[in-house]
């Protein structure tokens, strides 16, 4: 982990975190103020409401494909800024989300 970043932190935007498991997202949320957490086992609700009102989402890799392809799907409905989260630690994904934020440094992990 970053050194330099201290958490808690609140990002300037909004922004919608699907995660994996739950007790991954225990770990990201103290990390992020004023952002939705939300995880894998909650995975058939309806979250158009949620994402439509959200300036970026981020998605962690560990979910099912019919998951990702509903938030994915949403998500281009709605022309909203989907990125990914890449690595298993909740601190790991809170210092990603960070750096994007503050830095505009994003490895996109799928094309690297």
């Amino acid at each position: 982990m970053n050194e330099n970043i201290v958490f808690p932190y609140k990002p300037k935007r909004k922004i919608v975190v699907f995660g994996q498991r739950e007790a991954w997202c225990k770990v990201i949320k103290p990390c992020l103020i004023d952002v939705e957490i939300i995880c894998h086992k909650n995975s058939n609700k309806n979250y158009d409401s949620i994402i439509e009102k959200a300036d970026v989402v981020w998605v962690h890799s560990e979910m099912s494909h019919s998951f990702f392809n509903k938030i994915n799907k949403t998500t281009k409905k709605y022309n909203k800024q989907l990125l990914y989260l890449r690595g298993r630690g909740g601190k790991n994904s809170a210092e990603q989300i960070y750096l994007f934020e503050e830095k505009g440094e994003y490895i996109n992990y799928l094309t690297n």
